[in-house]
């Protein structure tokens, strides 16, 4: 399908822990939603790369070592001309600098951003506030569990959803 009839993106998210361990998640838009940081993966660049990037651009965080944990189809909506889709990857990274040097980056696109323990996590899904909803139903479940899937694709695919 060409380019001018089709609109695809591909997404990356990351999950990143505090030495307490809590996650970080940023409001954007001036949406009430909460989402992992991330962003669009440039042209030549690899995913990994893209989420150490991200947050070092978003958050002026260091991280190391992405581990591949969900790939989810987000299908915009399938009826608008021209369609549009994105696949979103969400990473795993190992926090190397101290979440004290975090500076929210002033942009049109980042409202907010905190590190937020496991119950206000729940509390935040329980109150449709985290999207997508089917990435943050997966990270829950393995967060409660303490056991994150980087076993390979096989997986880590979600499978696709819907707006």
């Amino acid at each position: 399908m060409s380019q001018n009839r089709y609109s695809f993106k591909i997404r990356v998210g990351v999950v990143v822990f505090n030495a307490h361990g809590n996650l970080l998640l940023v409001r954007q838009n001036q949406n009430p939603f909460w989402v992992l940081p991330g962003g669009t993966l440039e042209p030549g660049e690899t995913m990994a790369d893209c989420a150490v990037r991200e947050l070092q651009e978003e958050a002026n965080l260091v991280v190391s070592d992405p581990k591949l944990l969900f790939i989810a189809d987000f299908l915009v909506d399938p009826t608008q001309t021209p369609p549009k889709q994105a696949v979103d990857v969400v990473f795993k990274v190992k926090l190397d600098s101290d979440p004290s040097a975090m500076v929210m980056e002033t942009t049109e696109n980042i409202d907010e951003m905190a590190f937020f323990g496991l119950a206000d996590v729940i509390g935040l899904s329980e109150k449709g506030l985290l999207k997508p909803t089917l990435v943050f139903e997966r990270l829950l479940t393995h967060w409660q569990a303490k056991f994150w899937p980087q076993d390979g694709l096989a997986s880590a695919y979600l499978g696709a959803y819907a707006r």
